[in-house]
Protein backbone atom coordinates (compact mmCIF):
# COMPACT_ATOMS: atom_id res chain seq x y z
CA UNK A 1 0.00 0.00 0.00
CA UNK A 2 1.37 3.64 -0.79
CA UNK A 3 2.05 5.67 1.93
CA UNK A 4 0.35 8.53 0.69
CA UNK A 5 -1.17 11.00 3.39
CA UNK A 6 -4.90 10.36 2.76
CA UNK A 7 -7.14 9.24 5.71
CA UNK A 8 -8.56 6.35 4.29
CA UNK A 9 -4.57 4.79 3.66
CA UNK A 10 -4.22 5.77 7.43
CA UNK A 11 -7.11 3.90 8.76
CA UNK A 12 -6.23 0.85 6.83
CA UNK A 13 -2.71 0.98 7.68
CA UNK A 14 -4.03 0.86 11.33
CA UNK A 15 -6.83 -1.11 10.91
CA UNK A 16 -5.83 -3.56 9.20
CA UNK A 17 -1.75 -4.13 8.31
CA UNK A 18 -0.66 -2.90 11.70
CA UNK A 19 -0.19 -6.73 12.76
CA UNK A 20 -0.40 -8.06 9.25
CA UNK A 21 1.01 -7.78 5.68
CA UNK A 22 -1.46 -6.92 2.75
CA UNK A 23 -0.64 -10.24 1.45
CA UNK A 24 -1.87 -12.46 4.59
CA UNK A 25 -5.10 -10.86 5.54
CA UNK A 26 -7.69 -13.22 5.50
CA UNK A 27 -10.20 -12.36 2.69
CA UNK A 28 -12.94 -14.45 4.47
CA UNK A 29 -12.80 -12.78 7.82
CA UNK A 30 -15.57 -11.01 9.13
CA UNK A 31 -13.59 -8.23 11.21
CA UNK A 32 -12.77 -7.07 7.68
CA UNK A 33 -15.11 -4.44 6.23
CA UNK A 34 -17.06 -5.06 3.11
CA UNK A 35 -15.92 -2.51 0.97
CA UNK A 36 -11.96 -4.02 1.94
CA UNK A 37 -13.17 -7.18 1.26
CA UNK A 38 -13.64 -6.59 -2.44
CA UNK A 39 -10.12 -5.20 -2.62
CA UNK A 40 -8.26 -8.29 -0.79
CA UNK A 41 -10.68 -10.52 -3.34
CA UNK A 42 -8.58 -8.80 -6.26
CA UNK A 43 -4.80 -9.72 -4.86
CA UNK A 44 -4.41 -12.65 -7.44
CA UNK A 45 -5.40 -10.02 -10.36
CA UNK A 46 -3.09 -6.76 -9.10
CA UNK A 47 -0.13 -9.36 -7.96
CA UNK A 48 0.10 -10.25 -12.09
CA UNK A 49 0.79 -6.49 -11.96
CA UNK A 50 3.26 -6.21 -9.44
CA UNK A 51 6.75 -5.29 -9.68
CA UNK A 52 8.89 -5.61 -6.62
CA UNK A 53 11.95 -3.60 -6.13
CA UNK A 54 13.96 -5.48 -3.10
CA UNK A 55 16.23 -2.75 -1.97
CA UNK A 56 17.43 -3.39 1.12
CA UNK A 57 14.80 -5.97 1.88
CA UNK A 58 13.44 -4.63 5.11
CA UNK A 59 10.17 -3.53 3.34
CA UNK A 60 10.00 -6.86 1.45
CA UNK A 61 8.32 -9.68 3.26
CA UNK A 62 10.09 -13.30 1.95
CA UNK A 63 7.43 -15.35 1.88
CA UNK A 64 4.38 -12.95 0.93
CA UNK A 65 5.36 -10.33 -1.52
CA UNK A 66 5.35 -11.32 -5.32
CA UNK A 67 9.44 -10.57 -5.30
CA UNK A 68 10.26 -13.21 -7.51
CA UNK A 69 9.01 -14.37 -10.64
CA UNK A 70 7.63 -16.98 -9.04
CA UNK A 71 4.88 -15.22 -7.02
CA UNK A 72 4.64 -14.93 -3.28
CA UNK A 73 6.71 -18.12 -2.67
CA UNK A 74 4.14 -19.47 -0.20
CA UNK A 75 1.95 -19.92 -3.15
CA UNK A 76 4.55 -21.39 -5.37
CA UNK A 77 6.30 -23.12 -2.56
CA UNK A 78 3.62 -24.27 -0.69
CA UNK A 79 2.45 -23.56 3.13
CA UNK A 80 4.50 -25.66 4.63
CA UNK A 81 7.33 -24.67 3.25
CA UNK A 82 8.27 -21.74 5.65
CA UNK A 83 8.46 -25.04 8.46
CA UNK A 84 10.15 -26.90 6.32
CA UNK A 85 12.86 -24.42 5.27
CA UNK A 86 13.13 -22.98 8.73
CA UNK A 87 12.22 -19.38 7.64
CA UNK A 88 9.79 -17.43 9.83
CA UNK A 89 6.34 -16.51 8.12
CA UNK A 90 7.21 -12.96 8.94
CA UNK A 91 10.20 -13.14 7.82
CA UNK A 92 11.75 -10.16 5.64
CA UNK A 93 13.89 -10.57 2.70
CA UNK A 94 17.08 -9.14 4.44
CA UNK A 95 16.23 -11.89 6.83
CA UNK A 96 17.60 -14.80 4.83
CA UNK A 97 20.71 -12.82 4.49
CA UNK A 98 24.04 -13.06 6.43
CA UNK A 99 27.21 -11.23 6.17
CA UNK A 100 26.54 -9.68 2.57
CA UNK A 101 25.40 -13.34 0.87
CA UNK A 102 22.20 -15.05 1.47
CA UNK A 103 21.62 -17.58 4.20
CA UNK A 104 18.95 -20.06 3.01
CA UNK A 105 18.98 -23.78 3.49
CA UNK A 106 19.65 -26.47 0.82
CA UNK A 107 16.95 -27.25 -1.86
CA UNK A 108 14.76 -29.95 -1.02
CA UNK A 109 12.27 -30.27 -4.11
CA UNK A 110 12.77 -29.33 -7.56
CA UNK A 111 10.47 -25.77 -6.87
CA UNK A 112 12.43 -24.60 -4.08
CA UNK A 113 15.88 -25.23 -6.15
CA UNK A 114 14.36 -23.32 -9.10
CA UNK A 115 13.90 -20.24 -6.30
CA UNK A 116 16.99 -20.60 -5.07
CA UNK A 117 18.56 -20.34 -8.80
CA UNK A 118 16.96 -17.42 -8.71
CA UNK A 119 17.47 -15.66 -5.44
CA UNK A 120 21.30 -16.41 -5.89
CA UNK A 121 21.62 -14.49 -9.23
CA UNK A 122 20.29 -11.48 -7.23
CA UNK A 123 23.89 -9.67 -6.24
CA UNK A 124 23.49 -9.87 -2.33
CA UNK A 125 25.95 -7.59 -1.62
CA UNK A 126 23.93 -4.53 -3.19
CA UNK A 127 21.60 -5.12 -0.68
CA UNK A 128 23.94 -5.43 2.70
CA UNK A 129 25.85 -2.51 1.63
CA UNK A 130 22.35 -0.93 1.18
CA UNK A 131 21.55 -2.55 4.82
CA UNK A 132 24.61 -2.15 7.00
CA UNK A 133 25.49 1.21 8.73
CA UNK A 134 28.24 2.59 6.74
CA UNK A 135 30.28 5.66 8.45
CA UNK A 136 33.56 6.87 7.76
CA UNK A 137 36.93 5.53 10.08
CA UNK A 138 36.71 7.58 13.33
CA UNK A 139 40.53 8.97 14.53
CA UNK A 140 39.91 7.19 17.79
CA UNK A 141 39.16 3.65 16.46
CA UNK A 142 42.34 2.03 16.82
CA UNK A 143 42.39 2.77 20.62
CA UNK A 144 39.81 0.42 20.94
CA UNK A 145 40.08 -2.00 18.42
CA UNK A 146 42.71 -4.10 17.62
CA UNK A 147 43.89 -4.30 14.07
CA UNK A 148 43.12 -8.33 13.44
CA UNK A 149 39.58 -7.30 14.65
CA UNK A 150 38.77 -4.88 12.22
CA UNK A 151 37.33 -5.66 9.07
Amino acid sequence: MGKAGSIWVAWVRRKYLSRSTFWALNVNSQSISWSFRKILKLRPTAARFLRIKVGNGDDTFFWWDPWTPFGPLLDFLGKDAPAKLGIPLSSLVKDVMLNGGWNLPPARSEAFLQVLCYIISIEPSQIWNAIRASKPPVPWAPIIWHKKQQL
